[in-house]
């Protein structure tokens, strides 16, 4: 039980009304998701430089890194669709010849040793059911003194072992990706050193609401049309389609609760 009463919980605040207010409102200048393209290009790599988008899905991010940079860039993804849909995005952006996409799982990369500068890999890692041996296939594809930009998401103590059962399972996550320690185990024994552990925590969530596209907002309102009309969107969508959306709401939402916290490592290829 609190030890606090219901008097104390409804006295005045310490501070007048709308000085409370505007400390709570105050923005605290996050950074935008846009951050992580400045961060790939703080790692010194030369323009031709040959990195590989581990998990690229539709390329977007692959093309963005080629156009910002003038890398040279191979996507791998293990979702046929993605493929595909990826190989247009490469042709309507004028790239090809300078990013190729290709089918294959990162947990066993179908791509000769050595020949990379970097690996990319973003919002991909929570899945593989053999993360290790994934981050050794990076190692292994980069050359002597390559790098690393990993940014993935990982649960908090705030997320209740409910929620994670749950989500988890929706999601088809591997549950011990989840965890800090697990990942950075497997970075150390993959033979790579951490240069840098980046809490983006909730910022670029925060962002989003202050620039106006409001997108963790949208999924607080989603989820509850999602929970109150669950017979009728079943019925019209199918349980699959309701149960991923309800979790990638869930997600939204968990990130700005403080439930999970994306997180970006930079690391090095032990020479």
């Amino acid at each position: 039980m609190s030890s606090r009463t219901v008097a104390e919980v409804y006295r005045e605040t310490a501070v007048p009304e709308e000085a409370f207010d505007a400390l709570i409102n105050r923005s605290l200048q996050p950074r935008p998701a846009t951050m992580l393209y400045d961060k790939m290009g703080t790692l010194g790599l030369a323009p031709g430089s040959l990195v590989l988008d581990a998990g690229c899905r539709d390329a977007k991010h692959t093309c963005e890194l080629v156009a910002r940079f003038g890398y040279r860039a191979v996507g791998v993804d293990l979702v046929e669709p993605n493929v595909v849909n990826a190989q247009r995005v490469i042709a309507e952006r004028g790239m090809v010849g300078r990013v190729t996409a290709v089918q294959g799982d990162i947990q066993d990369l179908p791509l000769p040793s050595g020949v990379f500068t970097a690996v990319w890999c973003r919002d991909v890692l929570v899945h593989p059911p053999k993360l290790h041996q994934t981050l050794a296939e990076f190692a292994r594809v980069l050359q002597p003194g390559g790098r690393l930009l990993i940014y993935v998401t990982l649960a908090t103590d705030k997320l209740e072992p409910l929620e994670a059962q749950w989500l988890f399972e929706t999601l088809v996550i591997t549950p011990q990706n989840m965890s800090h320690a697990y990942l950075e185990a497997g970075l150390h024994q993959a033979g790579f050193v951490i240069d840098q552990i980046d809490q983006v925590d909730s910022e670029w969530r925060e962002h989003w609401e202050e620039d106006g596209t409001c997108l963790t907002s949208q999924q607080l309102l989603r989820l509850a049309r999602l929970r109150r009309n669950r017979d009728a969107l079943i019925a019209q969508v199918g349980e699959l389609d309701y149960l991923v959306e309800l979790a990638d709401c869930h997600w939204g939402v968990y990130q700005m609760l403080g439930k999970l916290c994306p997180t970006v490592y930079v690391a090095t290829k032990c020479v």
